[in-house]
């Protein structure tokens, strides 16, 4: 993991880097504890970190708002996941390479980052679930 001085902590408390058309998320417990208080944090860090990069870089990051909170989302379960699977069933080859790959959440544009074609998908799916169920997609 990065070292923690690098991290930018200040939306509440999660760690946060920010490079070039990529960011990096902490899946650590401060990110745990957010994530928990309401459901609606998720998508209010994707709308925080994108806002931090236009400041930071005076460009628009290349993820939609909805795309990143999912890409975080389905990392931060996929570690909780595979923590629970690990204490029931001891430590595997597959849950150390779980745990390991999502202990930092990178997210990048589609240049960047080879699997955001999956965000961008389940992202259409959401959409769809939300018209669906009569809410508006803001993105």
């Amino acid at each position: 993991m990065t070292k923690k001085e690098e991290w930018n902590r200040s939306y509440h408390g999660v760690g946060i880097k920010l490079e070039p058309q990529v960011v990096r998320i902490a899946n650590d417990f401060v990110l745990d504890v957010h994530l928990q208080e309401n459901s609606k944090n998720c998508m209010r860090l994707a709308r925080e970190i994108r806002n931090a990069y236009e400041l930071e870089y005076q460009e628009q990051l290349r993820i939609s708002e909805r795309s990143l909170a999912i890409e975080i989302y389905a990392h931060y379960k996929i570690q909780k996941l595979s923590e629970k699977v690990e204490r029931y069933l001891g430590r595997t080859r597959l849950t150390r390479w779980l745990i390991g790959h999502t202990e930092v959440i990178d997210c990048g544009c589609r240049e960047k980052d080879n699997n955001r074609f999956i965000w961008d998908t389940l992202c259409a799916f959401t959409v769809l679930e939300d018209r669906i169920r009569g809410r508006r997609d803001k993105n």
